[in-house]
């Protein structure tokens, strides 16, 4: 899809996915029932008429291109499994595996969705769980698909990352004597909460990449927008004119509007110049096995 395609296609799924109608009363664990994530993929995916299942047919190749997804296993959290559209060794999902399978996987947000069941290629089947924790920002997965995928002596052209906007991670002191004791249930609340939000920040893995690449010139952009996920949670489609906006007023930067200038450039010209190889960029990175 281009990219108005997919805004429109978010807004659509969106109002289908977070509305009223569709919360959950009877548990305290899942705010949404699944079932309508499920069937506005499925919609989805006929509507685009190419294929359900997510490893692609060779045919289609060029007309959708490589991509994978991370899922965590809901009773191991730690080491997030990839869901390819292309054909891997190290898979270990069924090949029969469903393009809304594997989005229903991997956005089931804990306490938003119940984990979703995916079938393995042994037989039976495993839940997952969004692998937000720990795996939000997925470039260093990225890297490691890419060379085991295509070889690691091919050329880096342009790594682009977008983040899903940063937050404030703070924790207040504590004031002190009886006030102290007053504070202690926010207190709590923000160290349980500043957890969280580390635990789902991308930027750390930003740094680490940019350290290794940031020295090259265009070879590593990253776009991601200041503290906007503070404005608007996961649910809050009704507040997507606030994030919008929130995006175009960043952009608008023109340190920012330089970037993308400069992204846009390298991606049309596919002729860098830092000669890196997908072999170089992984040495001494993410040494995670792929699975």
């Amino acid at each position: 899809m281009s990219t108005e395609e997919a805004l429109l296609e978010y807004d659509h799924c969106a109002k289908q996915i977070f509305a009223f109608e569709n919360k959950k009363w009877s548990t305290a664990t899942e705010k949404f029932r699944a079932t309508a994530l499920q069937d506005a993929v499925q919609a989805l995916v006929h509507r685009r008429n190419m294929g359900e299942n997510l490893l692609e047919h060779p045919i289609l190749h060029n007309a959708k291109g490589q991509c994978f997804v991370c899922a965590m296993p809901a009773k191991a959290v730690g080491e997030p499994w990839r869901l390819r559209s292309f054909y891997s060794e190290h898979c270990r999902f069924d090949s029969h595996l469903k393009i809304w399978e594997a989005a229903r996987a991997t956005t089931a947000a804990t306490s938003f969705f119940k984990p979703a069941p995916l079938p393995l290629m042994t037989g039976g089947t495993e839940d997952f769980i969004d692998a937000a924790i720990g795996c939000n920002n997925p470039v260093e997965y990225l890297i490691k698909e890419a060379a085991d995928s295509i070889g690691s002596s091919k050329r880096l052209g342009c790594l682009v990352s977008i983040g899903t906007g940063t937050r404030a991670i703070q924790i207040e002191r504590a004031p002190t004597g009886l006030k102290n004791i007053l504070h202690l249930p926010k207190f709590f609340k923000e160290a349980v909460g500043a957890l969280k939000n580390t635990a789902t920040d991308g930027e750390e893995t930003h740094r680490r990449v940019h350290a290794k690449l940031g020295r090259h010139s265009n070879a590593y952009f990253r776009f991601n927008i200041p503290e906007v996920a503070d404005k608007v949670r996961l649910h809050e489609y009704r507040k997507m004119d606030i994030l919008k906006a929130t995006t175009t007023a960043h952009l608008d930067d023109s340190s920012v509007a330089a970037q993308v200038l400069a992204a846009a450039t390298t991606l049309a010209r596919n002729s860098p110049e830092h000669g890196l190889s997908l072999g170089h960029i992984g040495e001494n990175g993410h040494t995670a096995g792929l699975r």
